[in-house]
């Protein structure tokens, strides 16, 4: 577990600030992945090698250079998302880009980080729906 690397979503608009966790995980000497669009159906994760490196990719999103994917390296994955509920249902932007990705790494530990009003009673998942293992709400 320790050598196995994180996948943090670089935060954009108003999702749940990452950057300080993501250099606490670095600072851990954890290495960190993050997401990068490869094309409008995937999305791969490739490691962080510092804010520095990081450009805006197809929808704005900082992304990092390469695309050397470490997918098969990630134990734990923080998502993004607009709701969450108690059964760990989420519910994304729509593309499933990290439903997808999940499916492909089903390995992966899945941690949704959301603010308190994001917490939904109940949300109807579809069958491609990925849940959450556990989801932390600030």
């Amino acid at each position: 577990m320790a050598d196995e690397a994180v996948f943090v979503y670089v935060s954009f608009n108003d999702e749940v600030e990452t950057r300080d966790l993501i250099d606490a995980i670095v600072n851990a000497g954890r290495r960190v992945a993050i997401p990068k669009l490869e094309d409008r159906q995937t999305m791969i994760a490739v490691e962080f090698h510092g804010w520095q490196t990081l450009r805006p990719g197809r929808l704005g999103i900082p992304e990092p250079p390469g695309n050397t994917a470490i997918d098969a390296e990630i134990g734990i994955a923080f998502v993004p998302g607009l709701g969450f509920d108690s059964a760990g249902n989420r519910l994304g932007y729509g593309a499933g880009y990290y439903d997808r990705w999940l499916i492909r790494n089903q390995g992966v530990r899945a941690i949704g980080l959301a603010y308190h009003c994001q917490r939904v009673t109940q949300l109807e998942a579809e069958a491609h729906d990925v849940p959450m293992a556990n989801v932390i709400f600030y």
